[in-house]
């Protein structure tokens, strides 16, 4: 009985020493009041011959095998660039890398800006991105292709957006759970003006085909340069939500599209989100199990410089609260926000150049309606820089940018939430 006794309080003082410890001989980090904790650091993108650098990593995590599918521009000249990937078990483990668009030893078009997203209901990833389809580096069209699970192409390249006069930055991608099919968007710049004038969206069948026309989800605009467009999917509504900033003011706004319907929401049409008076930008979307959302972005503020803010709202569009204050240090850059399923958490990662003078990657968790700020923000890695994320069962995935040996490659590190305890008997 002793014996028994002994080893419960054994157990229990080494589970609480691992809820405070901070960091360990191998790089993982945990910080006691958020509870997070990060594997080593881990190198994604692989050497190549002759070595290039890479940039804009993207990540999007596969609930049907429990693994994530990372891609990442490599910037092989001026004039090219193209898109791989590499898939990563939940666990950290590392499969080859691949291609994913590219026009090497064809028709040599750059490919660039991916985003991605899982359809859990055919086992794959619909890719978009970028492709200098004039060969002029203005007329940028947007182009997709699906992706098996295990990387293989399933299928060939095909055009989402294409417009005289118009070139089509940044797209992104949400998957439609109810009917099976995507909504991608893009912001549009007039080549002639040099203005953007809206944020386009398309409705993209599961099987790659689009029978309808792609539509304005912001108001067309050259005054106000609707622009930096982001989308997530929220199950709970059967709608989209769609987020941009209008440059000219920098205000965040944003606009609901039916998920049956295809259309924006109307009314509310396009509604504002944030249109205090600072200047705000890189705002990105995530929606819980709850079906809130929470929008983040960067704020200029008078004060404190750049920091980091975000607002909820509900299923319906409806702004919950006042500003959720996620950063104050006064250096914090392009914010990308990840929710885990089933659970009410999300996770906000940026770029935080005031603990590094290279940069480096700040974190907070926020939990939908409870907490009216985060926890204290931690660092998930030093010398990273623009960050994206995405979130498993019991994980999330943070992949970044770093400097190493005269290039930029691709890094990652991954985390679970929470602290896992075994169940005791005592007899």
């Amino acid at each position: 009985m002793k014996k028994r006794i002994v080893l419960v309080l054994v157990l229990c003082f080494l589970m609480i020493s691992t809820v405070f410890a901070h960091e360990d001989s191998s790089g993982n980090v945990r910080t006691s009041q958020s509870q997070v904790y990060f594997r080593p650091e881990m190198r994604i993108s692989e050497a190549t011959d002759p070595e290039v650098n890479r940039g804009y990593p993207q990540v999007a995590y596969n609930s049907n095998q429990h693994e994530f599918l990372v891609i990442w521009d490599n910037y092989w000249s001026a004039d090219f660039r193209d898109i791989y990937a590499r898939r990563i078990s939940n666990t950290g483990g590392l499969d080859a890398k691949f291609t994913i668009a590219t026009g090497a030893d064809n028709d040599e078009l750059i490919r660039w800006h991916g985003s991605l997203t899982f359809n859990a209901t055919n086992g794959e990833y619909l890719v978009v991105y970028m492709v200098d389809a004039l060969d002029d580096q203005k007329h940028w069209e947007i182009w997709g292709r699906r992706v098996a699970w295990d990387g293989h192409w399933n299928g060939p390249e095909f055009k989402i957006f294409s417009w005289p006069n118009r070139g089509f930055w940044s797209p992104h991608v949400a998957w439609n759970s109810d009917r099976n099919e995507y909504l991608v968007v893009a912001n549009a710049l007039d080549t002639q003006t040099g203005k953007w004038n809206d944020v386009a969206g398309r409705v993209v069948q599961a099987n790659g085909t689009m029978p309808n026309f792609h539509f304005a989800i912001s108001s067309q605009d050259q005054a106000l340069q609707p622009n930096d467009a982001d989308v997530v999917y929220n199950p709970v509504a059967i709608e989209y939500l769609v987020v941009w900033d209008r440059l000219r003011k920098g205000d965040i706004y944003g606009a609901r599209v039916g998920g049956n319907t295809g259309t924006v929401v109307n009314p509310p049409g396009e509604f504002a989100i944030d249109d205090t008076n600072h200047s705000q930008n890189d705002q990105k979307v995530a929606v819980n199990s709850r079906g809130h959302y929470l929008v983040v972005s960067e704020l200029n503020d008078i004060d404190f410089g750049d920091v980091i803010y975000g607002r909820e709202l509900d299923e319906t569009g409806r702004l919950i609260g006042s500003h959720i204050s996620i950063t104050d240090s006064g250096a914090d850059y392009d914010p990308n926000v990840a929710a885990r399923p089933a659970t009410n958490a999300f996770l906000i990662v940026w770029n935080d150049w005031n603990e590094v003078d290279d940069g480096g990657i700040g974190g907070a968790l926020w939990e939908s309606s409870k907490d009216v700020n985060p926890g204290i923000p931690f660092m998930v890695t030093q010398l990273g820089i623009w960050p994206a994320s995405a979130a498993g069962q019991s994980e999330y995935l943070v992949v970044y940018n770093k400097w190493v040996d005269k290039s930029n490659k691709i890094y990652g590190r991954m985390s679970w939430q929470g602290v896992n305890f075994l169940p005791l008997i005592l007899r």
